[in-house]
Order: structure tokens, then C-alpha cells, then sequence
């Protein structure tokens, strides 16, 4: 198994500004991250479905991004984005906060890892949160933001396209959610989690692993 890469993404945002961006890029990462639902014919071989998109435009910044169609799979995730931003504006002085989107796969023997699942990819996602004193900055700094959550998109883009190593894809239908998460109907997602917090956390990552998020964290998709 390859060695986890890490990338970091860094952005200065309105604390209203956090759900839009944090929507733009967890979708953006799981669009290139996901594959269209397989059905396994006989060992080795699959059929695929469809893989649709869809172009959501943000509420508090000037920026328009792509997500996977699957009803489903945004139910989930906005659900997951909800979750942190009720947890980051029920502090009222919060200045930092830092999501890790983590891709795992399950090791073919339980003797690998202890049998728990490795990280091959992580995005650690950081906001740093600002405080605009009028609606005159405040209109500005949607366009700024605007121009940052592009460019931020577009790293994701290209650092995706050009990565060496990804999981193969298991024979058989029975180790598909070594790799996948198989949950969803219409999607599959390469098998992640999400770890977060807020407000000066310290983390260490250790092998791709996120060890350590101290007051305040919480996880999503075990």
C-alpha cells in the first residue's frame, strides 16, 4: 500500500462563508473521488451506471461548483457540514477550523495494520475567520473569497489528475467496501471518513493518520 499523501488547502473566510466553502470543496474532492455504482457479472468483471454532476451555486460567496448528482450522497455530506457549522457557531469567538477528508482502504490481511484501515490520500481543509465590520466589506469579500475557493478548486483538480496511486478495484463483489463505500444507491465513494475542529486544536498526523484532535472533535462515516 502506497504511503498516504497529504494535501492542504487554506482559506481566510466570514464564519457564514465556512458552509459554502467547505460544500464546494468536500464535493469537489468526492466528484473526483467517486465511481459510478458497479455490478459484479462474475470475478473481475463489472457494469457500470451513470455518473451524473450537478452545478450548485454558493449563497455568500461569487463561486459555482460541480457535485456528484446522487441525492443521496448530498444528503450525507450536507448533513456532515451542517453538523460542524452548528458546532463552530455555537462558539462565538472561534478562529480557526480544520476539517480532514480522509480516504481509507481496508488491508487484505487483518495481520496489516492491526486490521484497521489505512489512509492513502488525505485533504486537510483550514479556515482561518474573519470579522468585517460593514456590508460594504462584507460584498467585497464575497468576490474575494470568490477567486480563493476557485483557485482552491482548481488545486484539487489538478493535484487528483496527476496522483499516482489510487486502490485497486477488489474482483469480487464481497471486498468492493474494502475500497468503496457501497451505502449508496447510486454512487460509490472511495471508502472515507471525516475528522474535525475547531478553534486551536493541535493534530499530529502519524502515517496518514490522523492521531490526535483534542477539545471539541467529532467523526463522521466510521
Amino acid at each position: 500500500m502506497a504511503q498516504c499523501r497529504t494535501e492542504t488547502i487554506k482559506l481566510k473566510v466570514e464564519k457564514r462563508q465556512v458552509e459554502d466553502c467547505l460544500s464546494a470543496l468536500l464535493h469537489t474532492i468526492l466528484f473526483y473521488r467517486s465511481t459510478c455504482k458497479m455490478t459484479c457479472r462474475k470475478e473481475g468483471t463489472y457494469t457500470f451506471g451513470a455518473l451524473g454532476m450537478k452545478d450548485v451555486e454558493c449563497d455568500y460567496v461569487n463561486c459555482t461548483y460541480v457535485r456528484c448528482s446522487s441525492e443521496s450522497l448530498c444528503a450525507s455530506l450536507t448533513s456532515q457540514v451542517k453538523s460542524f457549522v452548528d458546532q463552530l457557531n455555537s462558539k462565538a469567538d472561534a478562529q480557526t477550523a480544520q476539517v480532514c477528508l480522509q480516504f481509507l482502504e481496508k488491508p487484505k490481511s487483518s495481520s496489516w495494520f492491526g486490521g484497521q484501515p489505512a489512509c492513502w490520500e488525505e485533504w486537510v481543509i483550514s479556515f482561518n475567520i474573519v470579522n468585517l465590520s460593514n456590508e460594504r466589506e462584507r460584498q467585497a469579500y464575497r468576490e474575494d473569497v470568490g477567486r480563493d475557493l476557485a483557485a482552491a478548486m482548481q488545486q484539487i483538480s489538478t493535484t487528483i489528475l496527476n496522483v499516482s496511486y489510487v486502490p485497486d478495484i477488489p474482483r469480487t463483489a464481497e471486498t468492493l467496501d474494502s475500497v468503496f463505500d457501497t451505502a449508496f444507491e447510486d454512487v460509490m465513494p472511495y471508502l472515507n471518513k471525516v475528522l474535525c475542529s475547531i478553534d486551536g486544536e493541535n493534530s499530529a498526523t502519524v502515517g496518514g493518520q490522523l492521531s490526535r484532535f483534542l477539545r471539541g472533535t467529532f467523526k463522521y462515516q466510521p
